[in-house]
């Protein structure tokens, strides 16, 4: 995400497109893709962009600016998927604190 940020604040494009295959669990995407929140096509776009094994920086910035909207929009079903993650995951929240501050610099 960092790499988009900087991408889209014109630092340069990356020598390479984002591979993002693995990066995104599926089921954060099928949250993202569950039709609840402020703006469902939104979120299902990003969804879409996460299941890509390659996207362009211009996609993964995009996509950056949707996850920050999606997981501070309380109507969304981002609380009920860490929720259920945080039940599985040995390392706690799903969105660690360096990956919010990251998608806050898109806020």
């Amino acid at each position: 995400m960092y790499r988009a940020l900087l991408y889209e604040a014109g630092f340069g494009k990356p020598p390479q497109q984002a591979y993002l295959k693995g990066l995104f669990n599926e089921g954060l995407r099928k949250a993202l893709s569950s039709g609840k929140g402020k703006d469902p096509l939104k979120y299902q776009a990003c969804g879409a962009i996460f299941e890509k094994e390659v996207a362009s920086w211009t996609e993964v910035a995009q996509a950056g600016k949707i996850l920050q909207e999606f997981i501070e929009d309380k109507a969304s079903s981002y609380q009920e998927f860490e929720a259920e993650y945080v039940k599985k995951s040995s390392s706690g929240f799903w969105a660690d604190d360096a990956l919010k501050k990251t998608l806050g610099l898109w806020a």
